[in-house]
């Protein structure tokens, strides 16, 4: 009986197979009278007495070797694949499947903080566990405070506000404007007077128009200018192009990113971004990853 595993200095040939099967060799089925066959069988009888008197010479390959791989000849024919469909009886009960999305505390305190929402609204239990459940996120450093636990029938709103205007820009304003790009849109900081339309009779295609602000204006009234910065850091995706450029990165807790055992970034409530570590070029690294994910107006 042949081991499973061939040992050196076996050689196992690669089965070759197409779409029908194994691949076969034509002079292996051609037909032999009688007379041929039984000469061949006495010749490969004899070639194996030869071959197990024989001495191996010095160097040479060892006769158990050999008679191995005649051995593999015949047992390795060609074979393929036969397909058969069948009805196979299977007798199992299904008990219950919970489809309703609920889960334990532990899981919950585990997953939520991972997910980090921008808001959260606990429903589907009673008043003790949500209320414990609030208090353990409120806890938390780096989780939003936008937490809700409607009572049953309590309507609660919790889109987003955005308010959107539409207005026109002045060739005078428009000159002045420094495009950046933000992911696939270009955005732009401008300070400006709007002009509101003066017709008496109003007209949906009269949008006010933004305009500079004249010379002189009075620089009291104007509000005060800090660097902003638009976008939204992500620190998986900060993780991963750290990673890309030859750092380890890897997340710490709670939305925390720790970057070559030297840097953190991490993200608290507002969407604010905390860089702490050293001075060092990792720190300077890892901050230009930071910045690059968003854009900033001085």
């Amino acid at each position: 009986m042949l081991p499973r595993c061939k040992m050196f200095p076996t050689l196992e040939k690669r089965r070759r197979f197409d779409d029908f099967g194994e691949i076969i060799i034509p002079e292996r089925f051609v037909r032999v009278m009688e007379e041929d066959l039984d000469f061949n069988i006495t010749n490969e009888t004899n070639k194996s007495i030869n071959i197990l008197t024989k001495k191996r010479k010095w160097g040479g390959v060892s006769n158990n070797v050999q008679i191995r791989e005649n051995i593999d000849k015949d047992i390795y024919i060609p074979s393929k694949i036969v397909v058969n469909e069948e009805k196979i009886m299977i007798k199992c009960s299904v008990r219950y499947i919970d489809m309703e999305g609920l889960h334990d505390g532990k899981s919950l305190k585990t997953i939520i903080p991972m997910v980090n929402p921008r808001k959260l609204v606990l429903i589907h239990s009673n008043q003790e566990t949500r209320n414990n459940m609030m208090t353990i996120f409120k806890a938390l450093v780096s989780f939003t405070n936008d937490i809700y636990s409607p009572q049953q029938g309590e309507i609660l709103k919790i889109g987003i506000g955005l308010n959107s205007y539409n207005l026109k820009l002045s060739d005078d304003i428009i000159n002045t404007l420094r495009w950046k790009k933000l992911g696939d849109y270009n955005v732009s900081h401008v300070i400006g007077k709007l002009k509101l339309c003066t017709s008496s009779v109003p007209n949906e295609t009269d949008l006010p128009t933004l305009d500079v602000l004249p010379m002189n204006s009075n620089l009291k009234n104007i509000p005060q200018f800090h660097p902003l910065f638009v976008g939204d850091v992500k620190l998986a995706h900060v993780k991963r192009l750290l990673q890309e450029q030859g750092h380890v990165a890897e997340f710490i807790g709670e939305g925390m990113l720790l970057c070559d055992g030297l840097v953190t970034v991490k993200k608290i409530v507002g969407d604010k971004v905390i860089l702490e570590g050293g001075i060092s070029q990792e720190f300077y690294d890892v901050r230009k990853i930071v910045y690059d994910s968003i854009v900033e107006f001085l």
